[in-house]
């Protein structure tokens, strides 16, 4: 599907394209027949420094994103992933913040690929695979390739995560800690690009973190959407 898309040259980047919001938009019967799966899971874990409940819900978003770590960057990041892949998802984590987040970090993001794991079921009829793009201003593009494999394999090309210390109050090498969780808990496989060249500015940084956070949630939406 991903080869007959490229070679027929559909856009399956813009969701304003006319095509892909008949096959896979709102009403479409992709979209229905998705929903009606009522995919849905509950993960609750405990470490020696993090206590998190984490509920997903594959339902259009209709149950809303309610997310709190503790780290504000984390949340902005998984809030956009979860309103760019249309799901619901409710996260409490109590973690010992006093010392650093990387322990918070990282376990959410387990938790958040578990749940994703198990949500996603047999994935029998889904799409699987799926290509989106995102981009915050001109300087700040990624490029997401996402197969529901079952062989967890993350790769980047993120040189921004190696400019600065920080974006916000999480630090970039545990940023991508969390995506790496995050991949290989869900059991998927992706390849994020980041395509513009990087930056250790503030505000470069934030947009790459929202971006990539959007590219990676749309990409998920279709994978796991019903292709009948």
């Amino acid at each position: 599907r991903a080869l007959r898309n490229y070679l027929d040259g559909t856009d399956t980047v813009s969701e304003a394209n006319k095509a892909l919001i008949n096959m896979y938009g709102h009403d479409s019967q992709n979209a229905r027949a998705s929903i009606a799966l009522n995919r849905k899971a509950s993960v609750m874990r405990k470490t020696k420094e993090t206590s998190i409940s984490t509920t997903l819900k594959m339902d259009g978003g209709s149950y809303g994103v309610k997310i709190d770590t503790g780290v504000t960057m984390l949340n902005h990041f998984l809030t956009e992933f979860a309103n760019a892949a249309s799901v619901s998802l409710h996260i409490e984590c109590s973690g010992d913040l006093y010392i650093d987040e990387h322990p918070t970090a990282d376990d959410v993001a387990i938790a958040v690929g578990h749940v994703v794991d198990t949500a996603l079921g047999t994935q029998a009829g889904l799409s699987g695979v799926w290509c989106a793009q995102q981009q915050e201003s001109d300087a700040t593009k990624v490029h997401v390739t996402m197969d529901l494999s079952n062989r967890p394999c993350f790769f980047h090309n993120l040189s921004s995560l190696h400019t600065a210390e920080m974006v916000g109050d999480l630090s970039l090498e545990m940023l991508e800690h969390v995506l790496e969780s995050l991949v290989v808990n869900a059991r998927i496989t992706v390849h994020i690009v980041e395509v513009e060249e990087s930056s250790s500015s503030g505000d470069y940084l934030k947009d790459l973190v929202t971006v990539t956070a959007r590219a990676l949630g749309q990409a998920f939406k279709y994978c796991s959407m019903v292709d009948q």
